[in-house]
């Protein structure tokens, strides 16, 4: 896959699992019990992607702080 699909598929999955965690915590729109089934896993994949991410951001600003010294 080229890097450009390969980030817009992780946009994706990362703006799909926060909708998804806003919407249960306000619970804007009603979701289909098909979908409520699989809660606790879209929780764990969720909960992973963030800190996922939180180690990307890391990494990212200590690059750039590398660069600059």
């Amino acid at each position: 896959m080229k890097k450009k699909t390969l980030d817009l598929v992780w946009f994706l999955v990362y703006f799909i699992l926060g909708a998804y965690f806003l919407n249960s915590g306000l619970l804007y729109y009603q979701v289909p019990e098909s979908i409520q089934a699989f809660d606790k896993f879209i929780r764990i994949a969720g909960g992973a992607l963030i800190i996922i991410g939180g180690i990307n951001h890391l990494r990212a600003s200590s690059k750039k702080k590398r660069k600059h010294e």
